[in-house]
This record gives structure tokens, C-alpha cells and sequence, in this order.
């Protein structure tokens, strides 16, 4: 059983299939509500969520002048490690994958899940995954149905047999007694800077210092 496992790589093939290794970025810039078990909503006028954060959610970054910037719709996802496609399914934003990866805890399988995007094309249950691969596209919101900026949230979770791939849904995600659920900030090595107070703006408005 292999439970010390990371994923190291993953936010530098983020940035290189996006062109940012030459655009100055220095780290993700997280604000409060956008951490893992969190339970504050980052977005529109605040408030909570109904259920604790399944994951993070990836959206600025700051460069070299110490300027925070936004990831826009359109970009590219990697895969966090090589594995299988488990499940595609729809989420409140877009559609989600969840991949399936080579690691257990007794009967719990480790998945990767990343919601609120457009799936690559080639994307089908079943389908075997390359490490660093890209998988989707981080979708845009129309801001007249939606007061959140486009943005990726990803979860990584030990998850039990027999729920994919019709079974599993964001709900059951969120049920803590079913689904264990892990923190992937360390796990995935980000360089960060996390505030603790809510973004100085809502969807539709200029935020202080971004682009």
C-alpha cells in the first residue's frame, strides 16, 4: 500500500502547454473560500457553501512585478499523473473528469477529478492518460448567469469500488463517510501565496492589481 504519493510536475505542464514558463509566473495566488475544506463561498456577494470544499480551485497567478493575473477560459489541463478516465460527467459550471490512477489504500482507489471545464475531444471513459497530458480546457461563464470568474477546481480523493462510472457525482464527492477526500496543495507542490480574507472583487469587476 502506497500512500506517500505527489504529483510534482503537475503545475509545470501547466504552464508550459500554456505558454507561461515566458510570461513571468511566479506563483498561484489563492484568496479565502478557494482552499480545500474550506467552507466560505469566494464568489458573488460571499456567504458559505452547503458542503465543506472537495479540492482547490486554481484562478490567478501572480508574475514577476508581483501583478495577479487570472487564468482565462480556454486554458489548457493537464493531468496531474498518468492514469484512466473513470467518468465524464456534467457539473453545476461545465462538465467533469475524473481519473483513475495507480494507487491504492486498501480498497480505495486514488482519482483525480477536475470540474468546470470542456473536456478535450478525445476524452472517453476507458480512455489510458499520459502524465502531463492535456484533458480539457477551463470553461468561461456568461456573467448574466453566473458571478464567478473561469477557473478549475481540482480534487483528489480515495475513492471505494463500484461508483464508476454511473454512480459518482459531485454529491456523492461531497459525502465525507463515502468518499476520502485529500487536501492537493501539498500533494501537487504548488508555489503559492494564500490570503486569508476574500478577493477584493466579484465576477464583472476589475480586481485590484489584475489584468
Amino acid at each position: 500500500m502506497n500512500t506517500q504519493i505527489s504529483f510534482p510536475g503537475f503545475y509545470a505542464n501547466m504552464l508550459l502547454q500554456n505558454n507561461l514558463m515566458e510570461k513571468d509566473f511566479i506563483e498561484f495566488v489563492f484568496y479565502k473560500g478557494m482552499l480545500f475544506n474550506e467552507i466560505s463561498k469566494w464568489w458573488g456577494p460571499g456567504g458559505f457553501r452547503p458542503t465543506a470544499h472537495e479540492g482547490i480551485d486554481l484562478l490567478y497567478y501572480t508574475d514577476f512585478s508581483g501583478t495577479i493575473k487570472k487564468f482565462p477560459a480556454g486554458t489548457k489541463v493537464p493531468s496531474v499523473g498518468c492514469g484512466r478516465v473513470a467518468a465524464v460527467i456534467n457539473d453545476i459550471l461545465g462538465q467533469s473528469i475524473f481519473l483513475e490512477h495507480d494507487f491504492m489504500k486498501g480498497d480505495l482507489r486514488l482519482y483525480s477529478a477536475y470540474a468546470h471545464i470542456e473536456p478535450d475531444g478525445k476524452i472517453h471513459a476507458g480512455r489510458k492518460i499520459d502524465r502531463g497530458e492535456i484533458i480539457a480546457r477551463i470553461i468561461g461563464f456568461s456573467e448574466k448567469k453566473h458571478t464567478l470568474l473561469p477557473h478549475l477546481h481540482l480534487s483528489l480523493a480515495w475513492i471505494p469500488p463500484g461508483l464508476f462510472p454511473d454512480r459518482i457525482s459531485w454529491k456523492i464527492m461531497g459525502d465525507r463517510e463515502t468518499v476520502e477526500l485529500i487536501d492537493p496543495l501539498p500533494m501537487l507542490g504548488l508555489p503559492c501565496r494564500i490570503f486569508n480574507y476574500m478577493q477584493p472583487a466579484v465576477y464583472g469587476y476589475t480586481i485590484k492589481g489584475a489584468d
